[in-house]
């Protein structure tokens, strides 16, 4: 269960471009603005990635098909890291196949480095957003699951001691605090130990 509490988290940016030139120059001038960052120009091994601690990959392009292909590889390397794409294709048709393939975002890029630097930053904040997104919505099903199961071995103490639904909580309360476990893990005990009785 992950945990419902905000978390920071530092960018760490992957560049990966086989242009040596442009490579090192999108190094320097990111570099120079505060990024955490590695430069390759070739795709980085899993455990290059993992041991850099990656949470962006700026990918840079001029093939269609070969950025294709190494966005698919990319995916199924190092799920969990998104994927920026820069490129100079512009069509609509290339455009959405990287962004079907796996990319979080694609910009077009006439090598300005200020532009890398706002789709760097732009897409961290989108990533963080989704993931921030996605962690709320386990910790809500989570909890209606909690309250799910805390509703059944609260029917099952009404039943038992015939009592109202403020009774059966009330006691579930009292076990949960006397025993020093979750209203859940009492519940899921009431359940089990119903079960077996029948």
């Amino acid at each position: 269960m992950k945990n419902c509490d905000q978390v920071q988290v530092i960018l760490k940016v992957l560049l990966i471009d086989s242009n040596q030139k442009r490579l090192n120059q999108m190094d320097n001038f990111l570099s120079q603005n505060g990024l955490r960052l590695k430069a390759f120009d070739y795709i980085p091994t899993i455990s290059e990635v993992k041991s850099f601690g990656a949470n962006l990959i700026t990918y840079f392009t001029n093939k269609s098909e070969k950025s294709l292909i190494d966005l698919e590889t990319m995916q199924v390397d190092f799920p969990g890291v998104s994927i920026l794409v820069v490129t100079q294709e512009n069509s609509k048709e290339a455009i959405d196949a990287l962004l079907d393939r796996g990319a979080l975002n694609v910009i077009l890029n006439n090598g300005k480095g200020s532009e890398v630097l706002f789709g760097v930053i732009s897409s961290y904040k989108f990533d963080a957003r989704i993931k921030k997104l996605e962690t709320q919505i386990e910790c809500v099903e989570n909890k209606y699951n909690d309250l799910k199961i805390i509703g059944h071995a609260k029917r099952i103490l009404m039943k038992r001691y015939k009592e109202t639904e403020a009774e059966a909580h009330y006691r579930l309360q009292k076990m949960s605090m006397n025993r020093n476990n979750t209203m859940r893990e009492i519940s899921e005990q009431i359940i089990d130990a119903s079960a077996l009785l029948g």
